[in-house]
């Protein structure tokens, strides 16, 4: 725990350890396939479905430096779109679909060969609530991206007010009690490489 100033109180972790919710395994639901458009090609078809209706979902196609080659943004519950990589040099991209309640990813190789497309999806899924009634915040993740992740809270200004970092495990649950904390925003972050889940609340 990291204290910045004296009238910053201790976050409770009151919990470490409860049921799975419904809200987290929608992510899980979204499918996302990723395929050649035509045997030969160079271009790829994204077809997305199952989708939250009601939050937009964002796709971007980055390159291993992570520059970004594509964004775009969709509220539809199915999403289509052919990818090009013609003009791209060699070596690995990544297709993303990012909702607020995670990460989906497929990756996608450009060899002399040709383009081919990594059949396992990568992700990292989380789900962030805060009951405004006592003001407790759960917070769990799912992932398989097999590196650590860093959970924060974070203050308005930026000041870490917590950090649990290294949590190396596919699955983790925890509830901390923010009753203690000033009336104001808050800013939660689950990071693992170059992942990055962030959520606003409002105390």
């Amino acid at each position: 725990m990291k204290l910045l100033k004296a009238k910053t109180l201790k976050l409770a972790v009151i919990a470490t350890a409860m049921l799975m919710l419904p809200s987290i395994a929608a992510l899980s639901q979204t499918s996302v396939k990723l395929e050649l458009y035509k045997p030969g090609t160079e271009i790829a078809r994204l077809n997305v479905s199952s989708l939250q209706a009601d939050k937009a979902a964002t796709v971007t196609v980055r390159d291993e430096d992570g520059a970004i080659l594509f964004t775009d943004r969709t509220k539809e519950d199915q999403y289509i779109k052919l990818i090009s990589f013609n003009k791209l040099n060699e070596g690995r991209y990544f297709v993303d679909l990012e909702q607020s309640t995670g990460i989906i990813r497929k990756v996608v190789v450009k060899d002399e060969s040709g383009l081919s497309i990594k059949d396992e999806s990568l992700y990292f899924q989380n789900f962030i609530k805060l009951a405004d009634e006592d003001r407790k915040l759960f917070v769990r993740f799912n992932t398989n991206i097999d590196q650590p992740v860093t959970i924060r809270i974070m203050d308005s200004e930026g000041h870490i007010l917590h950090e649990a970092a290294n949590i190396n495990t596919d699955n983790h649950t925890r509830l901390y009690n923010l009753s203690m904390l000033l009336h104001g925003t808050y800013n939660i972050s689950l990071v693992s490489g170059d992942f990055v889940s962030s959520r606003t609340i409002h105390l």
